[in-house]
């Protein structure tokens, strides 16, 4: 676990490890998630999440054939600038 205790934008932190194959989560102090994009421009990501009810009344009769279904979160975090 890495801390940061300033909000610094373009933050980077120098690992020790070399070896390093993927970073599994980035999660800040008020458990707010981020995520990888393709793109900076990207405003939904999309979550694989259980074919059940409670995501999708719809869809989950078929969660036999399809366990998994996506989601799309949008991004909370545009702020919109005013004149």
């Amino acid at each position: 676990m890495i801390s940061a205790n300033d909000s610094t934008p373009f933050y980077s932190i120098k690992l020790n490890e070399q070896n390093v194959l993927k970073i599994l989560n980035v999660v800040d102090s008020e458990n707010n998630k981020y995520y990888e994009v393709n793109y900076l421009a990207q405003d939904t990501i999309p979550i694989e999440v259980d074919n059940l009810p409670i995501n999708n009344e719809i869809l989950s009769q078929y969660k036999e054939e399809t366990p998994k279904i996506l989601k799309y979160r949008g991004s909370f975090l545009l702020k919109t600038i005013e004149g």
